[in-house]
């Protein structure tokens, strides 16, 4: 079954950009630290349920919520990994706001 979701598609694109990255290193089936922090960043920025991140990121849902658990502490300590999150969480946020219309 193909998971599609706009936000989390935003999300892959805003950290392959920004860790000049491939996107199958987040979505692809090997577990990666990018496919980490994507799920992060998907918990944090959406109302989508772990299930859902989890289908999309093609990642078993009881070790992405541990290993979210371990990223979360990890960022209490790494503070340049924070700032990079919260870069990235800034940028979502504007792509957000950016009205969508229909071209013609």
């Amino acid at each position: 079954m193909k998971i599609y979701s706009p936000q989390f598609q935003k999300i892959t694109v805003l950290l392959c950009l920004s860790a000049d990255a491939d996107p199958f290193e987040i979505t692809g089936v090997k577990d990666t630290e990018l496919k980490l922090w994507a799920c992060y960043l998907a918990r944090k920025l959406t109302d989508a349920s772990d299930r859902s991140i989890a289908a999309f990121f093609k990642i078993d849902p009881n070790y992405m919520s541990s290993k979210l658990e371990d990223l979360a502490i990890e960022f209490l300590v790494n503070t340049e990994g924070m700032k990079f999150l919260e870069m990235l969480e800034l940028a979502y946020n504007r792509l957000q706001a950016i009205p969508t219309t229909n071209v013609k």
